[in-house]
């Protein structure tokens, strides 16, 4: 929508401040996949585990159980970091493993 008919729009209360900010914001993109790399010290696990994760693994038939665990005032919530989680990647340490977690 055109930013100048949505001010106009919030200046006569014809539609909500949030409502107005997400016409306004741009457009974000859930996150659909994790991708996992795990180094493990022992080569042939870390082969097998390898040709487990080679591919992403979507998040969309992970977010059906956890909705289904989850009380309905926090399915939003779910969502909303959904929104919020792409782009991160966060790598893990240790003494036996390095594993890389990136989410998008």
């Amino acid at each position: 929508m055109n930013p100048l008919k949505t001010l106009d729009k919030l200046s006569t209360h014809e539609v909500s401040l949030p409502k107005a900010y997400a016409l306004l914001g741009p457009k974000k993109r859930p996150a659909r996949f994790v991708k996992l790399k795990i180094h493990q010290k022992d080569k042939g696990a870390q082969r097998l585990l390898n040709v487990l994760f080679l591919l992403p693994l979507p998040i969309r038939p992970v977010f059906f159980f956890i909705k289904k665990s989850l009380p309905k005032e926090d399915h939003i919530f779910f969502k909303d970091m959904l929104l919020y989680a792409k782009g991160i990647q966060i790598d893990i340490e240790t003494s036996d493993a390095n594993i890389s977690i990136h989410v998008y």
